[in-house]
């Protein structure tokens, strides 16, 4: 952690940041896609992450773990299978986040609302075309915010979950930095570098897993009626250190809408004016090609032979 930190970080920074977070899903049988989705994850600084680190890695070893996730752990699959001990395996792994020096920050959406703007939500910003987008903002939104209360020469140096489609959220994280959505508050300044590494690697991904799984089934009960979820063994004592939590239920889709259609208006219609232009170059282009390979086309006689010269 202390060699990535000098890599993303100048040598006059005071303090090293990371956030780590964790994107998780979750889809029902009845091919609606999804529900809810949940990105969470801690930040702190370089110091407070290695102390963690040891902590976790000591006591995934004494517990006979390669690494813990939250919902192999409730369910009892894989390295959890026919294990009875995973509810007090799941406390130890929460009072050791309790215990350290983690700001944790959350947000979820209802993915009912996202199906409701996910076409003109898509059309203001071409590179939103997944409902992550929008709860990935607001978890930046808040993360931003908290760290900015450090010197301005600070950034967050984001560490995401090495899993199909990071390269794609890395790429999404870093045009962010250089094109910000105004519809939200992201602090740019306070980005910095974007990494992906496996979550087997790192102990700060293990927590924001647990985060984001115990965030969205708090956030299921009352969207879909699940009773008893805000009592949760383990999301009553990782709330009470939460610094930061968004929801955006069905019924505010709209209005996120209405505010990425005033504030980011402009720059879809600049975008799609230079598309089109493109595409007006492309087809210029294409019929100059055809008409000179058409076979009604005149042809050019060929040039004859040069005469010899003595």
């Amino acid at each position: 952690m202390g060699r990535l930190s000098r890599v993303v970080h100048p040598w006059s920074s005071r303090e090293r940041l990371f956030a780590m977070l964790e994107l998780t899903a979750f889809s029902d049988e009845s091919y609606t896609e999804h529900e809810v989705y949940c990105v969470a994850g801690y930040w702190a600084s370089a110091r407070a992450w290695s102390h963690f680190d040891d902590q976790w890695k000591q006591e995934l070893a004494r517990c006979g773990l390669s690494e813990f996730h939250a919902e192999d752990c409730e369910q009892g699959h894989g390295e959890y299978a026919n294990r009875k001990d995973r509810a007090k395996l799941r406390a130890r792994f929460t009072k050791i986040v309790n215990a350290n020096m983690l700001h944790g920050v959350f947000a979820c959406i209802d993915l009912r609302g996202w199906d409701d703007i996910a076409d003109e939500v898509a059309y203001l910003r071409p590179d939103a075309r997944d409902p992550f987008y929008i709860p990935f903002q607001m978890f930046l939104e808040g993360a931003t915010k908290e760290v900015d209360c450090f010197a301005p020469n600070e950034r967050l140096a984001v560490v995401f979950d090495d899993r199909e489609g990071a390269g794609k959220v890395v790429e999404l994280y870093n045009s962010l930095r250089r094109d910000a959505d105004p519809a939200f508050k992201v602090l740019n300044a306070r980005l910095g570098s974007a990494v992906s590494g496996a979550s087997s690697e790192y102990a700060g991904l293990q927590a924001a897993d647990l985060l984001a799984y115990e965030a969205r089934l708090y956030v299921s009960g009352p969207i879909w009626g699940v009773r008893g979820s805000e009592r949760r063994p383990a999301w009553e004592p990782l709330s009470s250190k939460l610094r930061h939590g968004s929801v955006i239920t069905r019924e505010q889709m709209p209005a996120l809408a209405r505010q990425m259609r005033v504030k980011g208006g402009e720059g879809a219609m600049r975008r799609a004016a230079v598309l089109a232009a493109r595409k007006a170059d492309r087809d210029a282009h294409g019929a100059v090609y055809r008409a000179r390979t058409s076979p009604a086309a005149p042809q050019s006689p060929e040039p004859g032979r040069p005469e010899e010269t003595a």
